[in-house]
């Protein structure tokens, strides 16, 4: 194998001519133009090796930065989160009472219609129950005075009862206390 500079010789003759017997024949050194080729091709790699490289340098940094910002972006959302689940603790709260207090006054309006519709039949039993009272204590006048009473005869000739008139302008005295 020819270990000549600038170029790798995979043959047994050598471009420098290092493989000549006693050195008797001169040859050429042919090896830095048969090695152009595979210096250019390794340049190539090296170019294409170093852009790469640059490449991924500016890539990772453009990572570097975006993590960053998500990171920031997560701690700003992990922060909105907190306070909107405070809000919402707070509006359900605030909803139970409301809800409570509809509730509390649907109650209380039931009872105080319970109470008026409580009112209202006991008076109407009471207005009924003096009505009966009156009217049976009209009628006991009434039959009381008539028997009591002889009829009186008036210049018309038509019999004038004055237990009748008594109990008219007694009913028309009560009708009247009780209207007010």
């Amino acid at each position: 194998m020819c270990s000549a500079f600038g170029f790798v010789c995979f043959s047994i003759n050598c471009c420098d001519g290092s493989d000549e017997y006693d050195g008797k024949t001169r040859c050429n050194n042919t090896c830095w133009e048969a090695g152009k080729a595979t210096r250019d091709k390794l340049m190539e790699k090296i170019a294409l090796y170093r852009d790469g490289f640059a490449i991924r340098k500016h890539e990772l940094q453009q990572a570097k930065v975006s993590a960053a910002k998500d990171e920031a972006e997560l701690s700003n959302l992990k922060n909105e989160e907190k306070i909107f689940k405070g809000i919402v603790q707070q509006l359900k709260e605030h909803k139970e009472r409301i809800e409570e207090a509809v509730e509390k006054e649907r109650i209380q309006k039931e009872k105080e219609e319970k109470q008026k519709k409580e009112a209202e039949e006991s008076e109407s039993k009471e207005n009924k129950d003096e009505e009966k009272n009156d009217a049976e204590e009209q009628e006991h006048v009434k039959n009381h005075n008539v028997e009591e009473q002889e009829p009186v005869e008036n210049s018309d000739n038509e019999a004038y009862n004055p237990g009748l008139i008594f109990y008219i302008k007694l009913n028309w005295l009560l009708n009247w206390f009780i209207s007010l």
